[in-house]
């Protein structure tokens, strides 16, 4: 974190030394205070994205270069004090988000990231602005980037109707009531469904897949952690927050979370859609008396469950002589265990890249019910079959929280499992009684609690029982 002290440029090589010398060479560079005080730290200095800002990362990015070390950068987009979506509505009204109300009216507030014009100036703003600093330092020295807490999508866009009517065959504004009165008419979880679809197909288009696109092109990985608790992998909430989590988040590189989150489903669109790492963001805020040895008891249910790509949290630029600390510990020098922790990160580091090697192998696979958190997924609340499709798909795998994990039925029996997308399953060939996609191959798939799924989806699971598959419904 470049945090707490005004930065020099010497003191942040020996720094980079340091951390050489503990055996680690990929570092991902934060701003906590890029627009004033935050979190008791100093406004950042040099402030961030100022000329002095960008003149110095270059330079770190020499030195970084000499040691072997990776540098990643944050986009601020999520956990910040950047402003950076603010300060874009602040110069273009009509950028802002727009959310539906009961009364029929629409408010705005945050950012429209279901608008491809909004998201494209915004991605320009930030990403655009590393290409065209540091272009020179993408792809060598620069590796990748991470996005933290991204705010959530909105419920309305300009255009959303005539979109909507275009993709899904129908008029959605005499029906717009449906999105706020709890029923269990079939017409109405379609529209709900339909409507969240959109939503998603939305966000997808402006923001998610062009940022994949942008790091793609640069040869860049990114990685992500975001709000709680749709990355804890609860299909119900990832429709409020982010419309399909699976869908929306299956575009990231390394797609993952922090020790609220959940590995499995991030893993699983690691195995989907061919993504070689999966984030972990820990153990922020653990405290400074935490050891080598449980770091690395924490850490293994994590790796167990697929994730590849470890990040602390975190080191601080300065802690200025121990009075200023932010989510303690700063897992570097300052510690009493630095002098082994080159053994610590070599271990991790073989870990990680060796489950990053060969084929994922599985029998079983738990349909993610995303068809049935979105019906069920008023603007107002959720009705009860989603919130039971919910609990069920949580029973089956669990709760990864660092501070309670809770192992599902399915680590209790022993046995692994990916979580299935809709898409994937559409996807799916169909042969000798397996339902097979990108490199996986399943033997058994579990539906948690679904009342409601996508026709295409139902037709492959047909066509999967008919050639010997296993299906399993659970509940409903």
């Amino acid at each position: 974190w470049w945090s707490g002290e005004r930065l020099d440029r010497r003191r942040l090589r020996d720094q980079l030394e340091r951390f050489a010398s503990g055996g680690i060479y990929n570092l991902v560079i934060l701003n906590l205070a890029p627009s004033g005080p935050m979190f008791g730290s100093d406004a950042d200095e040099p402030a961030f994205f100022t000329d002095a800002w960008w003149e110095l990362l270059d330079g770190v990015c020499a030195d970084a270069s000499e040691l072997g070390i990776s540098l990643w950068f944050y986009d601020q987009l999520g956990f910040s004090g950047a402003d950076l979506q603010a300060r874009l509505v602040r110069d273009v009204p009509e950028y802002a988000g727009r959310w539906l109300e009961a009364d029929g009216g629409v408010s705005t507030r945050g950012f429209d990231y279901l608008s491809a014009d909004a998201c494209a100036v915004l991605l320009d703003r930030v990403h655009g602005e590393f290409e065209r600093r540091l272009g020179h330092r993408l792809g060598n020295v620069i590796v990748g980037s991470f996005q933290d807490e991204l705010p959530s999508i909105p419920t309305w866009t300009a255009g959303f109707a005539e979109a909507f009517a275009a993709r899904r065959g129908y008029d959605l504004t005499p029906h717009l009531p449906s999105l706020w009165k709890e029923s269990e008419d079939e017409a109405a979880l379609r529209v709900r469904r339909d409507y969240h679809l959109t939503r998603a197909e939305l966000a997808e288009e402006a923001f998610f897949r062009p940022l994949a696109e942008w790091h793609e092109r640069h040869g860049l990985l990114h990685g992500c952690d975001q709000q709680d608790p749709a990355r804890a992998g609860h299909p119900v909430d990832g429709v409020r927050l982010y419309a399909d989590y699976a869908r929306t988040h299956r575009w990231f590189g390394a797609p993952g979370s922090d020790h609220h989150g959940d590995a499995r489903i991030h893993s699983s669109l690691a195995h989907l859609y061919g993504r070689d790492r999966v984030w972990i963001e820990a153990f922020h805020s653990s405290g400074w008396g935490g050891t080598l040895e449980e770091t690395f008891d924490w850490l293994l249910p994590w790796l167990r469950t697929g994730a590849t790509l470890y990040n602390p949290h975190a080191s601080y630029y300065t802690t200025k002589a121990g009075w200023y600390e932010w989510a303690p510990p700063s897992t570097d020098w300052r510690q009493p265990y630095w002098k082994h922790y080159r053994v610590f990160a070599e271990a991790v580091t073989r870990l990680c890249a060796a489950l990053s090697l060969g084929r994922h192998v599985c029998d079983v696979a738990v349909l993610f019910p995303t068809a049935t958190a979105q019906a069920g997924t008023r603007l107002d609340g959720v009705d009860q079959f989603a919130a039971v499709a919910q609990e069920t798909y949580r029973a089956l795998v669990g709760d990864m929280a660092w501070f309670q994990m809770v192992p599902g039925v399915l680590d209790r029996l022993g046995i692994d499992a990916d979580v299935v997308d809709d898409d994937s399953v559409q996807r799916a060939a169909v042969s000798n009684g397996r339902l097979s996609v990108a490199n996986e191959s399943y033997g058994t798939v579990l539906l948690p609690a679904c009342t409601v799924m996508e026709g295409e989806t139902a037709r492959r699971l047909l066509a999967f029982i008919e050639a010997g598959g296993r299906v399993i419904a659970i509940g409903a």
